[in-house]
């Protein structure tokens, strides 16, 4: 295959959602299964990963048994507000404040906190002094 046509392919297909459209036996598990190209082989081969499937391979697939199709909706799209709730938007989201942070080394005492196993040994050698 002609390196010029081999990266047109890789540039028509790579992350192209796909399905298998082949009847072929050695295809036949991928059927009803929905994949992304990963890349496409010198030789015109797709590399294909399926979602869904224990494995995480790229499957070597011929691009004349594959078809293309639309990509699924985003999950915050495709999540359906449940019923009886209006949407949650910017304007009914709660507002989250940060908690009044204290500075590093004090406790809410107002002591300060020794920072270090070390300091802590300087302090009990000059009280013992």
């Amino acid at each position: 295959m002609d390196p010029a046509q081999a990266e047109r392919l890789k540039w028509d297909w790579t992350d192209k959602r796909v399905t298998v459209s082949s009847d072929a036996p050695t295809l036949r598990r991928f059927r009803g299964h929905l994949g992304t190209v990963m890349t496409v082989n010198m030789n015109g081969r797709a590399l294909v990963r399926f979602d869904g499937t224990a494995d995480i391979g790229w499957y070597d697939i011929a691009l004349s048994d594959l078809t293309a199709v639309a990509a699924p909706p985003a999950l915050e799209q495709a999540a359906p507000t449940p019923p009886g709730q209006p949407p949650v938007t910017s304007a009914t989201k709660p507002e989250v404040h940060p908690a009044a942070s204290q500075p590093p080394g004090e406790t809410s005492k107002g002591t300060a906190k020794p920072s270090s196993i070390l300091e802590l040994a300087r302090r009990q050698g000059a009280a013992k002094s």
